[in-house]
């Protein structure tokens, strides 16, 4: 969870970082599903190959500064029919980070990067129960991963690794879409979650100058839950 938020976040150097370490965590850990080991494999070969540079200039080909149409990276693109209905499920989503304390810094509460830093917070939170014996709130985190990933990640995230495929043949990009659907399939399955499939059309434009909620920012961006 952590390696996809921060492979598709933007790569400054300090998620380069990250997404290094958990490259080299991952890379020895023996436990991982099959499908997951073999998408991670598959990743760090490729990441072998670039400069932090190349990882830059990639993710601004694919994805941009800001959320284009043909590759948006953010949920109510997938989701949403009008302004209001988005503004009303970024609420949503920022008040599921709200009941654990959590804030972010200058990224938009549905960047895919966000959504799967949380499950991350929340997956490191249940394992932190379950070392210290704390059977019933290990399975309140366990409950919260399952609820936040029908109603978010579950609900979009293979279109978006579908319009990943539809945008370019880059390695490093078609490796994080492979480990992307991985992902979604290795938790729909430990969570007992339905992953809803990609969809054949490309996500709806959302104007985000009618409504300051979907206000969009032109430079990179950071993403930092603040506690």
């Amino acid at each position: 969870m952590r390696l996809v938020s921060c492979a598709l976040g933007y790569p400054d150097a300090k998620r380069i970082e990250a997404l290094d370490a958990c490259l080299r965590a991952l890379d020895r850990h023996d436990a991982l599903p099959v499908r997951l080991r073999e998408a991670v494999g598959r990743m760090s070969v490729v990441r072998q190959t670039l400069s932090n540079e190349a990882m830059e200039l990639r993710y601004v080909s694919v994805v941009g500064h800001v959320s284009r149409a043909d590759c948006n990276p953010c949920e109510v693109a997938y989701r949403s029919k009008h302004i209001f209905q988005a503004a009303q499920q970024l609420a949503d989503i920022q008040g599921c980070y709200q009941t654990y304390g959590l804030d972010i810094g200058h990224e938009r509460p549905d960047h895919i990067a966000v959504e799967w830093e949380f499950m991350a917070f929340l997956a490191y939170r249940e394992a932190a129960e379950l070392a210290h014996g704390q059977i019933e709130g290990a399975e309140s985190m366990r409950r919260a991963q399952a609820m936040f990933l029908r109603d978010h990640p579950g609900a979009w995230c293979r279109s978006f690794a579908a319009m990943i495929r539809r945008r370019t043949r880059d390695a490093w990009f078609v490796a994080i879409a492979d480990l992307l659907d991985a992902l979604l399939i290795c938790e729909g399955r430990r969570l007992k979650v339905p992953i809803m499939p990609a969809k054949a059309q490309a996500p709806k434009h959302v104007d985000p100058k009618k409504a300051s909620p979907l206000a969009q920012v032109a430079r990179p961006q950071r993403t930092v839950f603040h506690a």
